[in-house]
């Protein structure tokens, strides 16, 4: 790439790699390669995981407070959009955690079906606990 294609101050609103997109690596919908990669994230983020709750949990999920099970149920949403987000920690394998307030949910992604089954909704003191 020559250095006078840049030697322009890119106008407001424009950044300074935009000139590039007219160029043979525009494809069919004239978004650039990179335009491009970020599309197929979006697309692949856009598909949700089916969230799915063992009985073990539900009993668990039975006994929490009301106001935190409403924050647990609101965390589904976000374990069905991406069950390996930022807040997530990983436990070993497929097995995943995730913080809401003392409590945490345990949880095994299966990417193959596209689902998430949750194990666990307990206490952080008694959740990694064996039965």
């Amino acid at each position: 790439m020559l250095r006078s294609e840049f030697s322009e101050k890119p106008r407001r609103g424009q950044h300074a790699t935009s000139e590039r997109c007219g160029r043979p690596g525009q494809d069919v919908l004239g978004l650039c390669e990179s335009s491009l990669d970020i599309f197929t994230y979006i697309l692949y983020v856009m598909v949700r995981y089916e969230v799915r709750i063992a009985a073990s949990a539900d009993k668990d999920l039975a006994g929490v407070p009301r106001v935190l099970g409403e924050r647990i149920i609101e965390k589904f949403g976000e374990i069905s959009k991406d069950p390996r987000g930022t807040d997530s920690k990983k436990l070993n394998d497929a097995t995943y955690r995730v913080r809401v307030g003392d409590y945490r949910i345990v949880y095994h992604v299966n990417d193959t079906e596209r689902s998430v089954l949750v194990t666990r909704i307990r206490h952080r003191r008694e959740v990694y606990r064996r039965r």
